[in-house]
């Protein structure tokens, strides 16, 4: 079988909690009620393989998925995001829009979190390979998060990742081509 099409998905909507890192947190209920909708938005494609990040907010998303789809959920590691350890919530939307600007454009620099957009994009471009070389899918779907996927996708078609990460919502479906990564369509979750 051809592995056609790679189906990157953002993560859906978490509950966010205070005191507790990013990627600990899990769906809010928002969040549970968008896995329906983008069920809808994926089946077309006719996923075959399903894996995700780590992160409970992007398993419970893909086990989502899976139920519905009633395929297995492979969580793998290096899928997860730029890691963040120890940061605190940005309340700021501006500041963290500037913080997240100058990840993209000084991507040698820890800029936020413990990781530098370079090191986050060679981790999960190499997690995308495995994933690539272990499923026989037309159309494998992986649940990661929108600052790794849009490293993945902006280095891949001279897009910049920055204007491509503010362009994500909860749920975006980003399709591309296996193996050259090359963008296919983005397709965002029907608003309200």
């Amino acid at each position: 079988m051809r592995r056609d099409r790679l189906l990157l998905v953002k993560h859906a909507a978490p509950r966010v909690v205070e005191n507790l890192p990013a990627s600990l947190w899990t769906l809010s209920d928002a969040g549970e009620r968008q896995c329906e909708e983008l069920y809808s938005r994926i089946a077309g494609y006719g996923p075959g393989a399903i894996f995700t990040s780590r992160e409970p907010k992007a398993v419970q998303t893909s086990l989502d998925l899976g139920s519905r789809f009633e395929l297995p959920v492979t969580p793998l590691p290096g899928l997860h995001e730029n890691d963040r350890t120890g940061l605190p919530i940005f309340r700021d939307v501006a500041a963290l829009d500037a913080r997240m600007k100058a990840f993209f454009l000084r991507s040698s620099e820890r800029v936020i979190g413990n990781e530098t957009a370079d090191e986050a994009h060679a981790r999960f471009a190499g997690a995308i390979r495995d994933v690539l070389a272990s499923t026989r899918s037309d159309a494998t779907v992986v649940v990661a998060h929108g600052a790794v996927i849009s490293l993945l996708v902006g280095r891949a078609n001279r897009v910049d990742p920055y204007l491509f990460w503010r362009g994500l919502d909860f749920t975006s479906l980003v399709v591309v081509r296996t193996p050259s990564l090359e963008l296919e369509e983005v397709v965002h979750p029907t608003p309200g």
